[in-house]
């Protein structure tokens, strides 16, 4: 699919903000990653340092507003990769006092806001134009215009991280004072509430700057090449998806692809609409085709500059496992499992790994011999070549999509497997699964499986020999260890 095609359908993808919320391991965007980049965004105008000082002259406080920060750029973070489950979070104790919230550039929510009062206040000093009308001679402080609203969505993007920040804490506080003081669960609680309610509010102040810029100087850049009207593009679709405004966020997109096409946020776009599609796939299995083509052109350029490379290949797996194309699933799995240990230093790509590793086990359970299941995991485990420890986790947990699946068979054949390969300790999972698949077993295949098991009475016997307890029917680490 080209970009154009891609890019023009209208209203095509205009989705629910919950859109992923029933698919397990979804990843619900957090806005704390678009401010968590110290130094990204920061703006050196230096060459008219002087106007600007004669416009804040209107104000001295301004000044400070919009001191040039020249520090260097830093690379701004994907959607897709705050996408990613944040790590768990672990409420304090209930009754410790709140600390003031300081956002990932060391300020408080009110030091944010005087500034974002400072620069409101110049906003309404500098007259609105395009970069055309400046350049034909407008009003010496339209010039800087483009500068402050830039200042000003970045603001309000910091606000809102720390909103979701003090959000999360509320919430958290609400829910460990619960059992311990029920009455201050609703105080609590309105506070979160309270937090939710900025949040939305800083969103909006973003968006309307952003929009602004979009709209009104489209090729203003902070230096030339850095920081320009893709990027601004960007951040307008992204806050627009926080918002649960995916029509909104669809227009940005299918602009940045239109006006950009040689932009790094390219990957970001694309992958947005593979998700709508992938999403209106549950419903629609016909849009199943334009999401591959979508997570395709996502994957298009390679890692490690493409941080959502990992992540839209981790999608095609599900597209084609619902597809019933268990090969190519996975495929993709395989891909998305590299991904994870060669660029294990890119944000949350170890953690995409892991998932990669979870997920590819109910698909093998579907079409993998599972004798070969070991071998087959071993390269994909991330064990160092010496060691079994993790290939054989992943092979026990194939067991148990056996046994919740009704596949008795390939769970006793490949436990048959990892009880040679796993004496000793080890090997107390694998005969506990097989004994529980062995009485659960039909009538056509028990003779062919006592049979194996005949075959292989002495690796049982010697299982038995380390392993006591066993309890058929119950978990697999109902076998202990012989003391």
């Amino acid at each position: 699919m080209s970009g154009a095609s891609l890019a023009g359908q209208e209203g095509a993808w205009a989705m629910s903000g919950a859109s992923l919320a029933g698919q397990e391991g979804a990843w619900a965007m957090s806005g704390a990653s678009l401010a968590g980049q110290e130094g990204a965004w920061a703006m050196c105008y230096a060459g008219s340092m002087g106007t600007l000082h004669r416009l804040l002259a209107l104000a001295a406080p301004l000044a400070v507003a919009l001191q040039p920060a020249c520090t260097p750029l830093a690379t701004p973070p994907p959607a897709a990769t705050a996408a990613l489950p944040p790590p768990a979070k672990t409420p304090g104790d209930p009754e410790a006092p709140l600390v003031a919230a300081r956002s990932d550039k060391g300020r408080t929510k009110d030091e944010i806001v005087v500034q974002l009062q400072t620069l409101e206040r110049l906003a309404l000093a500098t007259p609105a134009g395009t970069l055309e009308q400046i350049a034909l001679g407008s009003s010496v402080g339209a010039r800087e215009r483009p500068m402050i609203l830039r200042r000003l969505a970045e603001g309000y993007v910091e606000l809102e991280s720390i909103g979701l920040r003090d959000q999360i804490a509320g919430e958290l506080r609400a829910d460990a004072a619960r059992p311990r003081k029920p009455s201050d669960t609703a105080d609590r609680s309105a506070a979160a509430e309270r937090a939710g309610g900025s949040v939305a509010g800083a969103r909006r102040g973003a968006i309307k700057n952003y929009q602004e810029l979009a709209t009104s100087y489209p090729t203003f850049c902070v230096r030339p090449g850095v920081q320009c009207g893709d990027e601004v593009l960007y951040y307008l679709a992204y806050e627009h998806e926080q918002d649960q405004h995916n029509d909104e966020a669809r227009r940005s997109y299918q602009e940045l692809i239109k006006k950009f096409p040689e932009s790094k946020f390219l990957p970001n776009a694309y992958l947005f609409f593979g998700e709508r599609l992938f999403v209106e796939s549950q419903s629609d299995p016909s849009q199943l085709s334009l999401a591959v083509s979508a997570y395709r052109k996502a994957a298009e350029a390679p890692p490690p500059e493409n941080q959502v490379w990992g992540y839209a290949h981790y999608k095609l797996a599900f597209v084609y496992w619902n597809q019933g194309d268990m090969a190519r699933a996975l495929a993709e799995f395989q891909q998305v499992i590299e991904f994870g240990t060669k660029f294990a230093s890119l944000p949350n790509a170890e953690k995409l790994g892991a998932m990669a590793r979870r997920d590819i086990l109910p698909v093998y359970a579907l079409v993998g011999d599972p004798g070969k299941a070991f071998d087959f995991f071993k390269p994909l485990s991330g064990d160092p070549a010496s060691e079994t420890g993790r290939a054989l986790a992943m092979s026990v947990g194939l067991g148990k999509q056996y046994l919740d699946t009704g596949h008795y068979k390939e769970c006793v054949l490949l436990d048959l497997d990892l009880l040679r390969r796993a004496p000793g300790e080890p090997s107390c999972a694998p005969l506990a699964q097989l004994d529980q698949a062995m009485a659960r077993v039909g009538p056509a295949d028990a003779a062919a499986l006592r049979a194996a098991l005949d075959k292989n009475k002495k690796l049982v016997e010697q299982a038995r020999g380390v392993c006591v307890g066993v309890a058929v029917g119950g978990p697999p680490d109902a076998v202990r260890r012989r003391e």
